[in-house]
């Protein structure tokens, strides 16, 4: 096998085994860890939500770095090959050689990501598509990025991903008082300032690595979070939360579910009774400190250079 590609394969299979093994122990523990961060305001626990989504490839990613980092000395170059003398190997390295179900976990990985960036081009694709029928039937602009479509259904929902745009239809202005329209017009603006659509789109692709049910309970707290993010975002705007909840409850009771909800955020699409509560509840959530985020870096680079030779020897072991 030619070196480079040895090289190569050596490190896709430590990646691979490495994010399929995180990826199935997330889901021992994703249960306790949305219980954890609930305590959290919305910004940070879609921070912790986001991270959490990205942890089998991040770590994976990690631990192939962390393997790989000692055979910069190796005569072979490989992430393992037992040849450690500095002046040089007295025999050919014996290197270790991919077997077949080691080219199956590659393979594997390989093939969901194959499948997530499929994926993810096709949603992009059809949200592109929403977003032109929906500029060729609006015909109004009630607020900034905020259009008006003729439909007797009550809809408000924010779509697309490069370009987002939030629709509300004649059929929900025509039974909703000025207060509720200028709510649900700033819930909707908050969705597209934080682009919203295009961060459930990348978490979707994200959480392929993960099993299919700890994928489905991130991407819905995801989702309802991004929600409650909104509501704090118009309960603060208008210093008003009692009428943010009052709009809740009834569009809650106007509006239809909106197929296609991987690419719309919805004014009424998560849980009632956890949206109004949080908005009249005192808060008992707390801010995760900024200097967090960088510790958990400062820590990561640390573990990982310390860690590699130890690491690269107990793979050695289990391999060669």
């Amino acid at each position: 096998m030619n070196a480079t590609i040895s090289l190569v394969m050596h490190c896709l299979f430590i990646i691979s085994i490495a994010t399929l093994g995180f990826g199935a122990a997330c889901a021992l523990i994703v249960r306790p860890f949305l219980r954890w961060s609930d305590r959290f305001d919305p910004r940070s626990r879609l921070f912790l939500l986001r991270l959490f989504a990205a942890w089998p490839l991040l770590a994976g990613l990690g631990i192939g770095v962390m393997v790989s980092l000692p055979s910069i000395n190796h005569a072979s170059k490989l992430p393992f090959d037992h040849c450690h003398n500095p002046g040089g190997c007295l025999i050919q390295p014996v290197s270790h050689m991919l077997t077949t179900s080691e080219f199956v976990i590659i393979t594997i990985l390989l093939g969901l990501l194959a499948w997530a960036i499929v994926n993810a081009f096709l949603q992009w694709r059809r949200a592109d598509s929403f977003v032109k029928q929906i500029d060729i039937a609006s015909h109004a602009t009630l607020a900034s990025g905020v259009r008006l479509i003729e439909t007797a259904l009550p809809l408000a929902f924010s779509l697309g991903l490069c370009k987002s745009i939030s629709v509300l239809s004649t059929g929900l202005v025509r039974v909703l008082t000025p207060r509720q329209l200028n709510i649900i017009c700033v819930h909707e603006q908050a969705h597209l300032h934080h682009h919203d659509n295009a961060y459930k789109w990348m978490l979707r692709s994200v959480c392929v690595f993960h099993l299919p049910h700890v994928r489905r309970a991130v991407l819905s707290e995801h989702a309802f979070t991004l929600e409650l993010r909104a509501d704090q975002h118009v309960a603060q705007h208008i210093q008003d939360p009692i009428a943010v909840a009052e709009t809740i409850v009834a569009m809650q009771r106007l509006i239809k579910p909106f197929n296609g909800s991987e690419l719309v955020c919805q004014f009424a699409g998560t849980a009632l009774e956890r949206r109004v509560q949080y908005l009249l509840a005192p808060s008992t959530t707390c801010r995760l400190p900024t200097y967090m985020a960088v510790l958990c870096l400062l820590t990561a680079i640390i573990v990982t250079a310390s860690g590699s030779a130890p690491l690269h020897n107990a793979v050695e072991a289990l391999l060669v």
